[in-house]
């Protein structure tokens, strides 16, 4: 998940905070903030009510059915089986939309990429030299949600060493506590949970909401642009922060190439995604940057019901960058 600066007067927000009246007559902006999933959350919404507890509920709900930081959760307990279990509802719709972006992106989203970052020196034990061709082949016999099935209330797989990870789709998490604000009556929201973003309605000065998209650049947090959301979603996924350099000076970067089982190096440095929900627009900026620099053009030209913004360096180091669709 990767990070996007949302705009706001830390003063209101501050001042929300410190309200103690948890019903209005009129719906105030009210805020919700805290860790969850490895990252943060932060929740700005318009109501008469406080939702705080609705929140976090939500947010432990998910937590304990698809964390890999803790044991014992769904998603652990499957990849720790032999043949795939019953898990619950909300488990086997988030497999289906995993299926539904694989084919969408050809590909390129895949959750059962894991045992490739691990090969590639990530979540693991940090490793000093490229991985051989052989022992990348051992690992794709495993990788690839095809290789994973859904039969009634169950996920089931072909080889016990296939493995579930959600973590390049939690964007779904932001539309799940949308929902739940719908349901709440609220017309205008912000939902930011790890840098993935979905907005909804207006700000009380008749404003969408405003969020930024960093620079890609290691250890910068200045803005490389800012973006209206006009009842969209965004997501950013880049290789700028996560990856390691091999003894021989090359660079390793945590996006897998599910299709050949590489680590994603290219210039591609970061692809941000506008998109109807959280989850397409996280899945699809994790697709872009497997699919390096210029089968990510191709595509987001193609898509024309999705915006994007790709940020790259030229031959000299120097930012580039080109949006599609009215980005």
């Amino acid at each position: 998940m990767k990070k996007s600066i949302i705009l706001a007067s830390s003063l209101l927000l501050l001042n929300v905070g410190c309200n103690k009246k948890t019903e209005s007559i009129e719906p105030t902006l009210r805020y919700a903030k805290g860790d969850a999933f490895g990252s943060s959350y932060g929740i700005q919404y318009y109501s008469n009510k406080d939702l705080s507890d609705e929140i976090v509920k939500a947010l432990t709900f998910f937590d304990d059915k698809i964390s890999t930081y803790k044991s014992g959760t769904d998603v652990d307990r499957f990849n720790q089986s032999e043949k795939g279990m019953a898990v619950d509802s909300v488990v086997i719709d988030l497999w289906k939309q995993c299926q539904d972006f694989n084919q969408k992106t050809d590909g390129y989203f895949d959750p059962t990429v894991q045992p490739l970052s691990n090969l590639y020196g990530f979540k693991k034990a940090k490793i000093h030299n490229k991985p051989s061709q052989a022992q990348v082949d051992s690992v794709m016999q495993f990788v690839g949600i095809a290789k994973t099935t859904v039969r009634n209330d169950s996920i089931l797989k072909n080889d016990a060493r296939t493995e579930l990870v959600f973590n390049a789709i939690t964007g779904y998490i932001n539309d799940y506590v949308a929902h739940i604000l719908d349901q709440a009556g609220v017309k205008s929201y912000l939902v930011e949970i790890g840098g993935e973003i979905r907005a909804k309605g207006k700000k009380e000065d008749g404003n969408t909401w405003v969020v930024g998209v960093d620079v890609p650049k290691s250890g910068d947090q200045d803005l490389f642009t800012t973006v209206p959301l006009d009842n969209e979603s965004l997501a950013t996924s880049g290789n700028y922060r996560k990856f390691h350099i091999l003894d021989n000076g090359d660079k390793v970067v945590h996006t897998m190439n599910p299709i050949d089982g590489t680590s994603g190096i290219s210039n591609l440095l970061s692809a941000t995604v506008i998109a109807p929900t959280a989850a397409e627009a996280d899945a699809t900026a994790t697709a872009l940057m497997a699919m390096g620099l210029d089968k990510a053009k191709a595509y987001a030209q193609n898509r024309k019901d999705l915006k994007f913004l790709l940020i790259w360096t030229d031959d000299k180091g120097e930012f580039q960058s080109e949006k599609f669709n009215n980005f």
